[in-house]
């Protein structure tokens, strides 16, 4: 049986799936590694607010980034990541 330590930090994990423009994040990452600008324009939101999202990911472990010159790339921390997603997304359409 998993502890409760254990839970808590999986709750706060799957808490980070809970907001739909995160899931939007999350979705395009799985498909190219992006910088804020190329986010807010593909969802149509302002930078601040993607911004803010892209943050509670990183420090959730759901995304990590990478700087190139003036400009941070973000892509999915990993492949279960995507896998999570994908599983989910197909759960729903069931």
């Amino acid at each position: 049986m998993a502890t409760d330590n254990e839970l808590e930090m999986l709750a706060t994990f799957f808490s980070l799936f809970s907001d739909p423009t995160r899931l939007k994040i999350i979705n395009a990452l799985s498909e190219k590694e992006m910088c804020v600008c190329d986010l807010a324009n593909l969802l149509k939101i302002k930078q601040p607010s993607i911004s803010q999202h892209l943050k509670t990911l990183w420090q959730g472990k759901i995304i990590k980034r990478k700087k190139d010159g003036l400009h941070v790339f973000y892509s999915l921390d990993d492949d279960h990541i995507k896998q999570i997603y994908n599983l989910g997304d197909a759960h729903v359409k069931e």
